[in-house]
Formats: structure tokens, C-alpha cells, sequence
């Protein structure tokens, strides 16, 4: 029997605890500070592994409906730069890192809107690529909020609540967001 993710990374962060930084008291500080890092990722991921996939889930959801909106509604302009062109072929695609291909495509595309004299604030593409980029931030402070870094931590949702659909609507990508 294999033990579980959770039961390895307990396994990992207790020995870290328990064998590796004892050992390190007396030696040099950054190794130390070093292994009380690796400690702090281990339990951070051991907290956030349950949610996981309803996280990686949503992201993508979000990126998909994003490029979905952008190809359906783009204006002429838009409808011209061969990176909407790439953003189709990515959405259209699928296997491992789609969301790490769709933010590169939808990053490209608004790269290339400025190069040809469309990037306006107040263009509709860019603002519905700007809101996605705002909902995804806000979900990543969120993940991360375990690291102690977030200025305004309590404001955060659950990782429970994060990977819910049914709740926190700003970071749910089933609002569909007209251009």
C-alpha cells in the first residue's frame, strides 16, 4: 500500500522538525533558515493539497471562459493580431499546463495589442483580460495566505471556501464577464 500525499508530506515536515533542524542548531544560520523554509512549504502544501484540483479547476475555468469571451466578442482590431489566433489553438488544445499555455496566450495577446496600437484601458479585451488577472491574483493570495506574507490575511477566503462554487463570486469564473 502506497501511503497518501498528506501522510508523505507529515512524514517529510516531522522528520525536517523532529531530525533535520536540531541537527542544524548549532550550525550555520542558513542552512538553518533554509530547512525552516522547506518546513514552512511542507506544511503549507500538506494544508493546500486536499484542495487542489477544485483549485487548478476554477483557475482554469477562468482562463477558459476568458478566451472563450475574448475570441467570441473580439472587435476588429483584435480579431486581426495572430495572437488571438494562438489563443484559440491553446484553447481548443488540452493536456498538462493548458492554464500555463492559455495565461501565456491571453499575456501575448494583450503584448501584442500594444504593439499595434490597440492597448486602451478601456478597450473591452483588456479589460476582461484585466479583471481575469485581478480574480487570479486575489485566488493566489488566497492559496498562499498560509506563508503569512498576505497584508490583510482574515480578509481571505478558506481554501475550502476558495474551491467552492458556490460562494466568494470574485473568484469564481462561472460570472461571465461581457466585453
Amino acid at each position: 500500500m502506497n501511503p497518501s500525499l498528506a501522510n508523505r508530506l507529515s512524514s517529510m515536515a516531522k522528520a525536517m522538525e523532529d531530525v533535520v533542524i536540531p541537527a542544524l542548531r548549532n550550525e550555520d544560520g542558513i542552512a538553518l533558515e533554509q530547512a525552516g523554509i522547506v518546513l514552512a512549504h511542507l506544511r503549507m502544501a500538506a494544508e493546500q493539497e486536499p484542495y487542489t484540483a477544485g483549485y487548478e479547476h476554477i483557475c482554469l475555468a477562468d482562463a477558459e471562459s476568458v478566451a472563450h469571451t475574448l475570441i467570441a466578442s473580439a472587435s476588429a482590431g483584435f480579431q486581426s493580431l495572430p495572437a488571438l489566433a494562438v489563443l484559440e489553438t491553446v484553447l481548443n488544445g488540452s493536456g498538462e499546463g493548458r492554464y500555463s499555455a492559455l495565461t501565456q496566450a491571453l499575456e501575448a495577446l494583450v503584448r501584442e495589442a500594444h504593439e499595434a496600437g490597440l492597448f486602451s484601458l478601456s478597450a473591452p479585451e483588456i479589460k476582461l483580460t484585466l479583471w481575469f488577472s485581478q480574480r487570479q491574483a486575489d485566488r493566489d493570495r488566497a492559496w498562499f495566505a498560509a506563508a503569512g506574507f498576505d497584508w490583510n490575511r482574515d480578509a481571505l477566503p478558506s481554501l475550502s471556501d476558495l474551491t467552492g462554487t458556490d460562494r466568494w463570486d470574485q473568484y469564481n469564473p462561472l460570472i461571465v464577464h461581457q466585453i
